[in-house]
């Protein structure tokens, strides 16, 4: 791809700016997630800031650890105030924000301003060099960039295409500033190289870290047999964040017998979503319908399998590494961090839907299966669905004298609770609960401990 407005080549494909001449690519290409603030760039946020008073002190730790990536991904060292790590808080735009190092200590000055985007002037967020510094340079490479942001596709040498990290952008100019006309609630890491003339070696960086607080809206819309239905929430971006920082080392697949403590929501945006899920069910179904059971229980999957997506993956790279970059191979999500992406594989929608049935009252937990995971639901009854027992089989499993039926939440469509496709063309996802590590997992938030069990299915015949 080219620059529609100086005609330079594009690499990688999906930047969204040109690096030459700050042109916004956004029209010519979008990626599938798009959450990234571009520099120099125009972007609608659909919310209306709404202050909050929430802090996240875990981004102080995470603002340190980003900055360091930063800086040896470029191969310079972070300049601070005589070595000392700074931080600030304040408030732009109505956001309030959090900032560290060169965003705090004066080196990088935040401002409110106008820039023209494409021939609008547009409210911006500005990224001065302060006039010490800025004196003494006549050439500058900016770079912006979203450690929230998902993977990106780039053409392979070798022909297709191949995932890689985005790194964000990198803007160069002759001008000690930076024009933000995307800025809302998100996370960015904003550097600047100096250098005393275009085409110098050896210049002088500065970063700092950059959250901005705010609402963020997401809204929801499937079919359920036969009828429309759709719901809103919102939430801070901190209470996204606290959750996005923590237990970073405490994701991955060895820690199965730990897996369950992610189906857990602190921040109300879970039980939105039950009470608007209850009131949807009883509005179609009647005052009196039975929100105990295996229709609403399967209700509820349903939900999760039509309004969460599965990340695109190939034999670059796997669905959690396109939501996180190539240095997590698995990756372990709270429902905040799978409600934040819309997005997320099987541990992780699963452990979604295991938090709403739980805030519901139903025992809940997740069935871990080799490679795949899903929920599990307990019910008193349950009556058997129609399905394809060629290619499908009821699974269940029997825990504590509660029999708990397999939810299997990356279909994207309304599949019924119970119903499990086949593993292969010869197996069956029953005959290998026996495995070791496979069975189901108890959510500890449930009244019941949690426990690895093995136990029975019925497989649907002929």
């Amino acid at each position: 791809m080219y620059c529609p407005q100086c005609g330079s080549l594009i690499i990688p494909e999906d930047s969204r700016f040109c690096t030459k001449c700050g042109c916004s690519l956004e029209n010519v290409r979008q990626p599938y997630i798009q959450s990234t603030p571009a520099p120099d760039h125009q972007s609608a946020y659909n919310s209306k800031p709404r202050v909050s008073g929430t802090k996240v002190l875990a981004v102080a730790v995470a603002a340190i650890l980003i900055l360091t990536a930063v800086g040896g991904y470029y191969g310079f060292k972070i300049i601070t105030d005589d070595g000392i790590y700074s931080e600030t808080t304040g408030e732009i735009y109505d956001y309030e924000y959090y900032a560290t190092n060169a965003l705090s200590d004066g080196t990088i000055v935040l401002s409110e301003g106008v820039h023209e985007f494409e021939n609008v002037e547009k409210n911006s967020i500005l990224f001065t060099l302060n006039d010490d510094i800025s004196s003494k340079y006549g050439y500058y490479e900016w770079h912006l960039s979203d450690p929230d942001d998902t993977a990106y596709t780039i053409k392979s040498e070798l022909g297709g295409y191949k995932f890689t990290e985005n790194n964000g952008t990198t803007i160069e100019k002759e001008e000690p500033v930076l024009y933000w006309g995307s800025y809302g609630p998100s996370s960015s890491v904003v550097s600047v190289m100096c250098y005393e003339n275009e085409g110098d070696t050896g210049g002088t960086f500065y970063s700092g870290y950059l959250m901005i607080d705010g609402t963020l809206e997401r809204d929801y819309a499937w079919t359920y047999d036969s009828v429309n239905y759709g719901l809103s929430i919102d939430f801070e971006y901190s209470e996204y964040k606290a959750y996005r920082d923590s237990d970073v080392n405490y994701r991955g697949t060895w820690n199965h017998d730990n897996m369950t403590d992610f189906a857990t929501d602190n921040t109300g945006t879970v039980s939105s979503i039950c009470e608007q899920l209850t009131d949807l069910y009883l509005s179609e179904y009647g005052s009196n319908a039975d929100t105990e059971g295996q229709d609403f229980a399967d209700f509820i999957l349903a939900f999760v399998q039509c309004c969460y997506e599965y990340p695109p993956f190939n034999d670059y790279i796997n669905a959690d590494q396109y939501i996180y970059g190539k240095g997590n191979s698995e990756y372990y999500a709270y429902p905040m961090e799978t409600i934040f992406y819309g997005a997320r594989d099987c541990e992780d929608t699963s452990l979604l839907a295991a938090t709403i049935y739980c805030e519901l009252g139903y025992s809940t937990g997740i069935c871990l299966l080799p490679s795949h995971a899903t929920v599990a639901v307990a019910l008193s009854s349950y009556v058997e669905p129609y399905y394809d027992r060629l290619n499908y089989e009821i699974l269940k499993d029997t825990v504590y004298h509660k029999t708990y039926y397999i939810g299997e939440t990356t279909f994207d469509r309304a599949i019924a609770l119970g119903i499990m496709t086949k593993m292969s063309n010869t197996e069956w996802y029953s005959d290998h609960l026996d495995d070791y590590g496979c069975g189901i997992y108890l959510v500890t938030s449930c009244p019941i401990p949690r426990v690895c069990t093995r136990g029975s299915s019925m497989r649907g015949t002929l």
